[in-house]
């Protein structure tokens, strides 16, 4: 027969799986702030049932949110705290071991610090369960050895994860981009458009627009060098098809590019698009990890909040049951003396009668 105790875990944990599944159900609509939020009720709970890897999976989930939203110092944070509860030395932490470490890759990426991103895609590596997995997490490190123009290093990775897809394979493109960037950028002589043509075309015909979009900014970056009116053309398309796939960032970056190598009278109009999309963006920013804040604010002061008013009640029993014990030995003391009172009134009268 369960025990009190075992209903009440059993019904924790359902409620944070709730919140859990709630939380993904966001991510999908791509709501932010309701799924960080959902994520981190999640996380409390299950830190009140001390089950440590769901703890971990919820934190991880809530850095991944931060660094998509452009939070990444926040979701370093974030995800440095996952690891306090993952246990390298249990397989069955692995899997979330290796993603925490590819996000933290990811974003120490995004702050330009490549030989730290280095380090934490090794340990993705070092901790993936599955080739797919390892395969996105060597292409993240070849590309971090790339931005940090070790481009030996990168060649040597890219080289030897193509070998492991086929040309229908989704991961196909992406990898044969990259790897005739690393060519190109070690020499300019490289004819990378090549690759990076076969690889839209492949990405065109399965209507994968965002890696469209990949093709079209590494088409204008080749081009700016050797055909400027084909490096605009392909800078245009970027930029509308960034819209079409609604990518702010991309659209930055694209207007950006257009800015560099446009004519004089196209320039104004490109930055005045660029300008206000830009503080747009940055008051999203701003807004996003406020709202990240206060959401942990909150938490914690609900949990600052419980905690007092445990201790309120606790010395408040304690005070009841001080009284109580006073009242007690009061009373005790009373019949002790009303009793010793009579026996010895008692005596006294029968030594008197005697």
């Amino acid at each position: 027969m369960e025990s009190d105790k075992d209903n009440q875990l059993k019904k924790s944990q359902k409620e944070g799986d709730l919140y859990y599944n709630r939380a993904k159900a966001f991510v999908d609509i791509r709501q932010s702030d309701s799924s960080y939020l959902y994520f981190n009720k999640a996380r409390q709970i299950y830190l009140e049932i001390n089950d440590s890897l769901s703890v971990a999976k919820s934190i991880i989930n809530m850095a991944i949110t931060q660094g998509e939203e452009g939070d990444y110092f926040g979701s370093q944070e974030t995800s440095l705290q996952a690891l306090d509860y993952l246990d390298k030395k249990d397989i069955k932490h692995h899997f979330y071991l290796s993603i925490n470490y590819n996000n933290l890759g990811a974003v120490t990426d995004y702050l330009k610090d490549y030989d730290q991103a280095i380090s934490f895609y090794k340990q993705a590596i070092n901790f993936s369960t599955d080739s797919a997995n390892r395969r996105i997490y060597e292409n993240n490190l070849a590309l971090s050895y790339q931005y940090a123009k070790r481009y030996d290093d990168a060649l040597a990775i890219f080289e030897h994860i193509i070998k492991q897809v086929q040309p229908k394979d989704a991961e196909y493109p992406r990898i044969l981009t990259n790897l005739a960037k690393t060519r190109w950028l070690k020499n300019h002589e490289y004819p990378a458009n090549i690759d990076f043509l076969k690889a839209m075309k492949i990405r065109m015909s399965k209507g994968d627009l965002w890696g469209v979009n990949s093709s079209y900014t590494h088409l204008a970056e080749y081009y700016e060098i050797v055909n400027k009116d084909s490096a605009l053309f392909y800078a245009i398309k970027r930029y509308s098809t960034a819209k079409n796939i609604n990518s702010p960032g991309d659209q930055i970056n694209a207007l950006n590019k257009l800015i560099e190598i446009s004519d004089p009278h196209d320039i104004r109009l490109y930055f005045l698009k660029f300008k206000q999309l830009n503080d747009s963006i940055q008051q999203a920013r701003a807004a996003a990890k406020n709202q990240f804040a206060l959401i942990r604010y909150e938490v914690e002061k609900n949990k600052a909040d419980n905690l007092r008013l445990e201790k309120e009640n606790a010395e408040k029993q304690n005070r009841l049951i001080r009284q109580r014990v006073i009242t007690g030995a009061s009373i005790f003391l009373l019949v002790l003396v009303a009793g010793g009172g009579t026996l010895w009134y008692k005596r006294r009268k029968q030594r008197l009668e005697l």
